[in-house]
Order: structure tokens, then sequence, then C-alpha cells
């Protein structure tokens, strides 16, 4: 089996494709039958709740920030004055927008407009120092990265987006008995009595958001230091999301089908993705010049 992309094997997607049916055969079931007790055993878990909330999305939300520095890397040389002008708007654009969904995403309730800025410098910081570390990256590994970023977090969160208001399933913690519970499956289920943010359960966004950090080994290949470490990152990145996924949950704020299916969704495309660009690999300078 031949090795490609960052370390990924090429059929990577049949056992994924497996596990993926089996992952969501296995919510549905937790999802019919024991969502609703699980979600009340997690509560003694609580204190770990508020951390997931701050800190669960912020490697994704900064990934995806540093597509504006990876295309300003990928045009900074291009001979056309409009695409380096867009690249040098993006090095500063497109992490500022991401920090501001991001502090909208947790710190908006609290905090209004002063929640916006601290996410948006707290991604900016962190993208700041990515551009650093990567800043001799080459162009076109830069480019093709960032839209293999860019659509993978796009695909997610429009998934997610709409899965939330098809299926309007109440939040645990406005959940007061086992009456107003609603399995994710019977999504035809009306609630009364809940504002627009309780019925946004499932899927979980912020697991979905944390997932898309498992394409973080793509940053390895641009440091000599980190080149071998892709699996290390790729490890990192999975506990990451499986401490985001504990803490919504000891929350209250999902379920364990929630969480679950949100990962998945969050998993299938940032592999998807990365799968396809796989096939349009750009040529290096030397590459090309040999023919």
């Amino acid at each position: 089996m031949k090795q490609s992309v960052n370390g990924i094997k090429n059929f990577w997607w049949l056992p994924l494709a497996i596990l993926f049916i089996a992952c969501l055969v296995g919510c549905s079931i937790v999802g019919e039958y024991m969502d609703f007790h699980f979600s009340y055993y997690m509560t003694q878990y609580s204190p770990i709740g508020p951390v997931a909330q701050y800190a669960g999305s912020v490697p994704g939300y900064a990934l995806v920030g540093f597509v504006g520095p990876l295309l300003f890397i990928g045009l900074r040389n291009s001979q056309n004055k409009l695409l380096k002008y867009l690249g040098f708007a993006g090095l500063f654009v497109v992490p500022f927008v991401s920090g501001l969904v991001y502090g909208y995403d947790v710190f908006y309730d609290a905090l209004k407009i002063p929640g916006l800025l601290i996410g948006a410098a707290i991604i900016l910081a962190i993208d700041g120092l990515l551009a650093f570390l990567f800043w001799k990256v080459d162009e076109k590994d830069a480019i093709r990265d960032a839209f293999i970023i860019a659509i993978a977090f796009s695909l997610t969160f429009i998934t997610v987006f709409l899965l939330k208001h098809i299926i309007e399933r109440p939040r645990p913690y406005y959940v007061e008995d086992y009456y107003q519970f609603v399995p994710f499956l019977h999504f035809s289920t009306h609630v009364n009595g809940f504002t627009i943010d309780a019925l946004e359960s499932f899927p979980s966004g912020h697991s979905a958001i944390a997932a898309t950090f498992l394409l973080c080994p793509l940053l390895c290949k641009y440091h000599e230091k980190t080149k071998k470490l892709e699996a290390l990152f790729f490890v990192i990145a999975a506990v990451w999301l499986l401490f985001t996924m504990f803490g919504r949950m000891a929350g209250m704020h999902h379920y364990l089908s929630d969480v679950c299916s949100g990962a998945l969704i969050g998993i299938f495309f940032s592999f998807l993705t990365n799968f396809i660009a796989q096939f349009i690999k750009p040529k290096k300078k030397d590459e090309a010049e040999n023919g």
C-alpha cells in the first residue's frame, strides 16, 4: 500500500467509511435509549465544561485563520498585483474574521463587543506565530493547503448549521424531565417553550470544529524539525478532540450522540478534502523545470 501526502494511506477511505457508518448506527442507538441518562451522569465532571467551552475550538479556528497567511505566502511573489494585494489583505482579514467568529461563539453572550475583540486577538496572535514559524513555505504547497483547510471547514460548518436548524434538538441543560427529551432521530417532534439557541444540540459544532484540527499534520512539512512528527501531531489533535467532546457533555451543552456526530462530520470532510487534494498535488519548481 503506497504512502500518500502526510503519511495518510491511499486506501484510508475504506476503513473510514466502515467506521463512519458504524458510528452513525451506534449514535442512533445511543440517541434513542441512553443519551438522557448518560448526560446527567456526566454532570459530576462539570468543571471540565467551561474549559472546553473556551479552549476546545481554539485550534480549529486558528487553523482556519491560518488560511489567510498561507494565501499571502503563496501569492507574495505573484506577478499579478491584484492577487498580491488580495494575499496581503488575507494575511490580516482571514484570521481576524475567524477570531471574530470564535469570539462570538465563546465570549459574546457574557462580554458582547469586547468578547469579539478578545476572540480576534487570540486567533491573530496564534496565526501570527504560525506565520513567523512557517514563513519559508513552498508557494504552491501553501495555496493548496489553504484551499484544503478552507473547503473542509466550510463544508463542516454548513453541514452542522443545516442539521442544527432541521433537527432542532433541545440541549441537555434545557431539558427538565424525561418527557422533554428528544431523541435526535425524532426530528419531527415539536417541543414548545424553548429559545432558538436551546434547539441547537444536534450535532455539536464545537466537536466538528475541533475535528478539523486533525488537518494540522499538513503544517508539519513546513519546518525541518516537524517533518517527522506528523503522527505525534495527529495524536495530539485526536486527544484534543476527545477532550472537547467530553467537556461539551460535562457542561450539559450536548448529548453523547451530538458530540460523536459532530466529530464524525468534521473528520469526514477533513479527510475527504485532503484525499481529493492528493490528486492535484502541485509540482515543485525543480520538478517543473525537469519536465
